[in-house]
């Protein structure tokens, strides 16, 4: 596979058929829209395949670091999948998956968004995770609803969440993102896919005082009638390790995995042994199936709009 970094003369290419496959409006960019995907230091992560001087497949990727009480895990996002019509049921797709399977093998996990979860499953993802949807809802209903605690877990969000790691270089790509709001950290309305969307504000007092008619939230309301769940993302575990270390981190060692075999994994838990099917057990830790012993064990991961590719 090709990169933008060392072949950016295909990179009208390239975004043009991703913006073909997603049915972009004429209005909307990609490159815009994502413009953390295109800063110079990215360009390397951004592939695709060719025919001869034809754009037929690409995968543009993101490596960035789930940070959780100040350590770091690489990780990597996947973003504007798409294979031209002409060049599907080919297997390019796997194809692209093993290459960046091969490419990638030190990360914890890859992540990517998408509304064919069936296929993915058969690459080995986990649709895993729990985003709180809230819909037309004004700013006086929002606070009558809060939980007590609510203002406190935002107060020490880097503590509470596992959030992906935020440089300089990747904030000053979304300042000069003319789409997007920003008071603080609040951010909404951000390109074509989250248009009306509020998909993260920080502190309390900057929740959207306009009219945005969908809200994200990590942490539940009270109201519970007000909200509908989303899944957070798609995550395939990549480098057995890695996902060791970090659920020892992340739990202060209550659970530590003993072995892996295939889709299975082999786990300690208050001195017992149990045997869980990977995607049961990321469930069960993130959501949306709660495992009741594993309550309270993990921190949530939590990716806002804004991160999301």
């Amino acid at each position: 596979m090709d990169n933008l970094k060392d072949k950016p003369e295909y990179t009208d290419q390239v975004i043009k058929l991703v913006e073909k496959s997603f049915s972009y409006p004429k209005n909307f960019s990609f490159q815009k829209d994502f413009a953390p995907l295109f800063i110079k230091t990215n360009l390397e992560h951004l592939y695709f395949l060719r025919d001869g001087e034809k754009v037929i497949a690409t995968a543009l990727c993101s490596k960035r670091d789930l940070c959780y009480r100040d350590k770091y895990f690489p990780t990597l996002f996947i973003g504007g999948i798409s294979v031209h019509e002409s060049y599907r049921s080919k297997g390019l797709s796997r194809q692209m998956f093993t290459f960046l399977e091969d490419q990638y093998k030190d990360v914890l996990f890859f992540i990517l968004w998408s509304e064919l979860q069936e296929f993915y499953q058969k690459l080995g993802f986990v649709e895993m995770g729990v985003i709180y949807e809230y819909e037309n809802l004004d700013r006086n209903a929002i606070f009558e609803s809060l939980p007590k605690d609510y203002e406190e877990k935002f107060n020490n969000l880097s503590h509470d969440l596992i959030i992906p790691f935020r440089d300089q270089q990747l904030w000053q790509s979304w300042r000069e993102h003319k789409t997007i709001t920003k008071e603080g950290s609040s951010l909404k309305d951000k390109g074509y896919d989250l248009q009306e969307v509020c998909h993260e504000f920080y502190p309390l007092k900057l929740f959207p005082k306009t009219s945005a008619k969908k809200v994200w939230s990590p942490v539940e309301f009270e109201e519970k009638e007000l909200f509908s769940l989303r899944f957070l993302g798609l995550f395939k575990v990549i480098s057995e390790d890695r996902f060791k270390e970090f659920i020892e981190w992340i739990s202060q060692e209550q659970l530590q995995i003993k072995s892996f075999y295939q889709d299975s994994l082999e786990l300690d838990f208050k001195q017992q042994s149990f045997k869980l099917n990977l995607s049961d057990f990321l469930r069960g830790l993130w959501g949306p199936d709660f495992i009741l012993e594993f309550e309270n064990l993990a921190p949530k991961i939590y990716i806002s709009g804004f991160d999301s590719i």
